[in-house]
């Protein structure tokens, strides 16, 4: 028997460590362009608090126009808040709200999410969290004069509801409640229940004396109707106890404490009013029933009514809308006739929900601080888009003397001074909010639409495997096959991208925005296509695949390079009226990111490995490794910490296959640990800067210190799961990929324990991934979706969404491989290259080399056998 020559122990030693010292100078790469990125001027302007971040393209946030962002003086010597829950930039209109469209015509505007701790939020919640800076929520509270208080409600689910224990009953909904649809989660309907009554500050000596009252009503006798000093909420400190469970750190009150920490006074006028300055205790400084005369306090609340359903307000006059809006609008003109503008900052926000579904609602603002634009707040980074957690440290710190509240979310406004008359900045944002309520309100159906057509193929798969099609049809039959399953899975393959690339249409002017947005899908999706069967690279399924994968990739760098304007409001991005994120790269654009880049770099890779250009392949691999870590990372661009991860471990896993190194489960251990310290050290670097300058990353970093690691661990982990619970169908995709992969592209035939369970196939299906360099793009791909899942709250919806892009996409791979014939075509396609004829095909990928033939015997040493136990070698079928 002919043996190989044994190399030296020194010279093993030398080819060992040469992949190893690759990958730590990676690594080593990674963490020094980091360090640059934290440390530049622009990663600091783009970090949520920072001054004048997040403006869009021209806006000035240090601009020498008084107010026209923070980096300009505070102006303002008083701060007024007036709040009409339900308020909508189309409920503002010349003739039936004449106060507010002129105090439009000189104001900074936006749209306003008011997302709290439920996908709806009740002006009760709303007022909460607008006086504390973060998200908070309501309870109803017991009336006084009861014997036995209920018991306090568990804080808020995942969803935003109550959570329902298994021995309570399920809650009775309401004729007209509908389910609130997010972006791949589909959320409880709202309980029949009217929203919280909003109770009423009563005087604290009349309350004491009310409690040792045998009065039937006491409550009702302590009522006041006129301003009191030191009243108190009855009950109010079952609101701190629900909210304290909730998992976010909302402080109430805190922004009236910060002005009387500070030495001013604060009035609230109107019951909603009272609950934003409550302390935990149900404290309020000042408080007067509506239609009470302002005292020149710092910091002034009102409550001018709500615009909306009568049944989530139980305290409302049922009013027709037109009645409603000319109240308010009455309302706010009597107090604006009392403000000097050119003294007091005036902020008017729809603080909450009014209706089913939540809706944007409006926010507006002059005064000395203040310019007639367009208004952008840096926690959304998005033109024209506020949140209402945003009010009470970007409002305040506007009035001189003034700071934000500690607790309260880091933010600060900016303002595009408006071109055009106000009409027009009105125009702009109703349709963007129009755009919003359109995404909202389909993304569960695009998300049940791709679902059903993944069923219809996994449906086709398992068809043909129960069949064995290719056996009745023969060899050209079965070619005929697979380019059919080629073009459908190309065609499903381009779908979720679509849905981001019809950001680039102005849908939303359409007659009918629903109608606009599919056909903008559609059109996303027809030109991806399109780039696919356009090139040189049309020749071949592996080239159409390498140029979608391609596409997609750059496109979703650039755009969260831009600024993310095809993420936001996109069907598979995010949301305003969810507010999960406004920035940067989504978890299922994530996904389809960590596919696209490494099945494209698998692809070039091949072709290069092909004509013995193994360096190049490797140099390609670490760059854009290098460059996508970097992208994603970057807290100006991407701020995606768990996808930066997930991307990072990939990149590591393909490039150590490509590098020879074989992986076993130690070694994949090792690359998620590396993986996570390595972005952990990006985190230290980005805490290490200022408090205003931290991305994600910084304040991450920031809850691990202070305690706070598992409650958002233990957030994040019921988000995870929630979504499995209230959307199954999707959580379904992850087992039917695995199973296709496993029997369909008889990946279990690479292994000998669990080859004879694909005999009955044998020689009837593709061997797509018996390639090395494609199955190093494989694993590479199955890592991220792995990691990304694990560690991102959208959890199982991770892997399902990079499903429903990877799997088609394999597919049209195999359309290259005739069952039977790959090992044939791959030796005449070696033997075409060893006579001088070159490849097949002119393809970047290479056109004939998808047979699963061998990818250049140089290139792809390295790979053989990385696989683990089991693999059989390339020459077998098996790398």
């Amino acid at each position: 028997m002919r043996t190989l020559p044994r190399s030296s122990p020194g010279a093993r030693r030398s080819v060992g460590t040469r992949p190893r010292r690759a990958l730590l100078a990676t690594l080593l790469a990674l963490l020094i362009a980091a360090a640059a990125l934290l440390g530049s001027p622009g990663a600091a302007q783009a970090s949520g608090a920072a001054p004048g971040s997040g403006a869009s393209e021209g806006a000035s946030p240090a601009s020498d126009t008084p107010g026209s962002g923070p980096a300009a003086a505070p102006a303002a010597e008083s701060l007024v808040i007036i709040g009409a829950s339900g308020l909508t930039f189309d409920d503002i209109d010349p003739e039936a709200t004449p106060q507010l469209a002129a105090f439009a015509e000189d104001a900074a505007l936006a749209n306003l999410s008011v997302r709290s701790l439920a996908a709806a939020t009740c002006p009760a919640s709303g007022w909460l969290t607008l006086g504390s800076g973060a998200r908070a929520g309501a309870v109803d509270l017991p009336d006084v004069a009861a014997e036995e208080a209920e018991p306090l409600p568990p804080p808020p689910g995942p969803a935003g509801y109550p959570v329902v224990e298994p021995d309570e009953p399920e809650p009775t909904l309401a004729p007209e409640a509908k389910a609130q649809p997010t972006n791949y989660v589909r959320v409880p309907p709202r309980p029949a229940a009217a929203c919280p009554e909003i109770r009423t500050p009563v005087a604290a000596d009349a309350l004491a004396a009310a409690e040792d009252s045998s009065s039937p009503d006491p409550l009702a006798l302590t009522e006041p109707e006129a301003p009191v000093e030191d009243a108190v909420i009855p009950e109010f400190d079952r609101i701190a106890t629900v909210n304290a469970a909730s998992g976010y750190t909302a402080d109430l009150g805190a922004l009236a404490a910060q002005v009387r920490d500070s030495g001013g006074c604060t009035q609230a006028i109107g019951r909603g009013a009272g609950y934003a300055v409550a302390g935990p205790e149900g404290t309020v400084e000042r408080w007067g029933p509506g239609g009470t005369p302002l005292e020149g306090c710092v910091l002034t609340l009102i409550d001018v009514g709500a615009v909306g359903d009568p049944g989530w307000i139980p305290q409302e006059t049922a009013l027709d809308g037109a009645s409603q809006l000319a109240r308010i609008d009455q309302r706010i003109g009597m107090y604006l006739e009392d403000i000097d503008l050119e003294t007091t900052d005036v902020v008017i926000a729809g603080v909450g929900d009014t209706s089913s579904p939540s809706r944007l609602r409006a926010l507006l603002a002059a005064g000395p601080s203040y310019e007639a634009g367009i208004l952008t707040s840096s926690s959304t980074r998005q033109s024209g888009t506020a949140q209402l957690s945003d009010v009470a440290s970007a409002a305040l710190t506007r009035v001189a003397g003034q700071a934000a509240p500690p607790e309260a979310a880091d933010a600060a406004w900016s303002v595009a001074p408006g071109e055009g008359s106000a009409a027009e900045r009105l125009d702009t944002l109703r349709a963007s909010a129009a755009e919003a309520a359109t995404v909202h309100e389909h993304a569960q159906t695009f998300s049940v639409l791709l679902d059903v057509l993944h069923y219809l193929l996994f449906f086709a798969l398992g068809g043909l495997l129960l069949v064995t099609l290719h056996e009745r049809l023969g060899r050209a039959g079965s070619a005929r096959v697979h380019r059919i399953l080629g073009w459908v899975g190309l065609g499903l393959a381009v779908i979720p991208m679509g849905s981001f690339l019809a950001g680039l249409l102005p849908w939303a002017r359409f007659g009918s925005p629903a109608a606009g947005l599919g056909l903008a899908v559609l059109a996303g999706s027809a030109a991806l296509l399109a780039i696919a069967v356009a090139g040189p690279w049309r020749r071949t399924f592996a080239g159409r695949v390498a140029a979608v994968s391609v596409t997609t990739a750059v496109v979703l760098a650039v755009d969260i390079a831009l600024g993310s304007a095809l993420q936001f409001n996109a069907l598979m991005g995010y949301n305003p009226i969810v507010a999960g994120r406004f920035y940067g790269l989504g978890n299922q654009g994530a996904a389809l990111f960590i596919v696209a880049v490494f099945l494209g770099l698998a692809i070039v890779s091949r072709r290069l490995l092909a004509r013995g250009r193994r360096g190049w392949a490797i140099a390609l691999v670490a760059l854009v490794g290098l460059a996508s870590v970097a992208t994603l990372g970057n807290p100006a661009w991407g701020a995606k910490f768990g996808g930066t991860i997930a991307t990072l471990a990939g990149f590591l896993v393909l490039l150590a296959l490509l590098l020879g190194i074989r992986l076993n489960l130690w070694r994949l251990a090792l690359i998620g640990a590396v993986s996570l310290a390595a972005i952990l050290g990006i985190a230290v670097l980005d805490y290490l800067r200022p408090p205003a300058a931290r991305s994600h990353f910084g304040a991450f970093f920031g809850q691990i210190l202070d305690g706070q690691l598992f409650t958002v661990i233990g957030r994040k982990l019921a988000a995870n799961l929630n979504i499995m619970v209230i959307n199954p169908a999707l959580a379904v995709i992850v087992p039917l990929a695995v199973v296709a992969i496993l029997f369909f592209l008889a990946y279990l035939a690479r292994f000998a324990p669990t080859r004879r369970l694909t005999r009955p196939w044998a020689g009837r299906l593709p061997e797509v991934l018996a390639d090395p360099t494609l199955h190093a793009g494989f694993l590479a791909v199955a890592v991220g979706l792995a990691v990304g899942g694990a560690i991102t709250d959208s959890g199982i919806a991770v892997p399902a969404t990079g499903a429903m892009m990877f799997l088609p996409l394999l597919l049209a791979l195999c359309a290259d491989t005739v069952p039977g014939r790959g090992r044939e075509d791959g030796q005449a396609g070696e033997a075409r290259r060893a006579a001088g004829a070159g490849p097949a095909g002119a393809g970047p990928a290479g056109a004939e080399d998808a047979g699963g033939g061998p990818a250049g015997a140089a290139g792809t040493a390295g790979l053989r056998g990385t696989s683990g136990s089991g693999s059989q070698g390339a020459s077998g079928g098996r790398a």
